[in-house]
């Protein structure tokens, strides 16, 4: 399994501020899956940003999928503003536009967008995540999120998927349990269904 231990490799070789914002690592019962995010803001009150994140899953037949996607977002003070998205994963590349809304409070936050494909005239998304972190005590807090992403081409269903994350914090670190979720068609037929344990690293309090 030489491309799994390479990817566990490449996870601790880039745990730096510099090259992203968080880093998520959930070894799981039908693959490897690693989330790198990035997040740059373009002023000082975050209403100009550019979003990155790439997706990485490695099979145990060492079949590789990925995702590669920047969001240009501008955000107005009451959390709604218009994102476009370049995106490439194993399918082909493609970009989307779509209205969004953001709030982030001190034990929360919560992104919404609503997106179009621009290349297929009657392909639209929504995409949600919704993360809860309690504080505890002095060093520990909570650490849940819920992921959202369908997709869906006039009156079908394409995919969607949900990804569930259940744990704890303590100085920048999360780790529990996860779940990963994915349905495909009209028939919503499960499909690498997942469960593990994951280890996030943030450099921030997202």
């Amino acid at each position: 399994m030489p491309k799994i231990f390479s990817l566990l490799l490449l996870f601790g070789l880039l745990n730096t501020k510099v090259v992203g914002q968080s880093y998520e690592l959930m070894p799981s019962t039908e693959y490897v899956f690693a989330d790198i995010q990035f997040l740059e803001p373009f002023d000082k009150t975050y209403r100009f940003t550019l979003f990155s994140r790439t997706r990485i899953q490695v099979d145990y037949a060492e079949q590789v999928s990925f995702f590669s996607g920047a969001y240009f977002s501008y955000t107005q003070k009451n959390g709604l503003g218009t994102t476009f998205l370049g995106r490439a994963d194993n399918a082909g590349a493609g970009a989307d536009w779509g209205i969004h809304f953001s709030r982030t409070k001190a034990t929360w936050s919560f992104f919404g967008l609503l997106a179009k494909d621009l290349s297929e005239s009657k392909a639209y998304s929504w995409f949600s995540i919704f993360r809860y972190h309690p504080k505890i005590n002095d060093q520990w807090k909570g650490y849940n999120s819920i992921e959202l992403f369908t997709v869906m081409n006039g009156g079908n269903h394409g995919a969607s998927l949900q990804r569930i994350r259940l744990g704890v914090e303590k100085a920048g670190y999360q780790f529990g349990i996860g779940f990963n979720w994915l349905e495909l068609g009209n028939a919503f037929l499960f499909l690498n269904d997942s469960y593990g344990i994951f280890i996030r690293k943030s450099f921030n309090n997202d």
